[in-house]
């Protein structure tokens, strides 16, 4: 992550804390309806964060990490590695999406 006057990639930050999502959700080895009962949140909704493509409120962040088990500490480890390498980031799509041809 940056600091200062930097720019900040916030699109990466979002990837990397799906990542993590995803990382605890599959450790517990829940699904995503799962984790959204658990969490009191949509599977669509927790599809999109775990996909980096929700910008997700602090108050939901802590929703999801109670919903893994986890506290929002806990949850957050390891962010900033992965936004620092883009490569250990899982990618997520929804069931029955396919990938576009090309």
């Amino acid at each position: 992550m940056t600091t200062g006057g930097e720019k900040k990639d916030w699109a990466a930050l979002a990837i990397a804390l799906g990542t993590r999502v995803t990382q605890e959700r599959d450790r517990l080895g829940i699904t995503k309806e799962a984790l959204g009962e658990r969490s009191g949140l949509a599977s669509r909704y927790i599809w999109r964060v775990e996909a980096g493509m929700q910008n997700i409120q602090l108050g939901n962040i802590g929703k999801i990490a109670t919903g893994l088990g986890l506290t929002l500490a806990e949850l957050m480890a390891g962010i900033e590695q992965l936004v620092a390498n883009p490569a250990e980031r899982k990618p997520s799509r929804p069931r029955g999406v396919l990938k576009k041809a090309v």
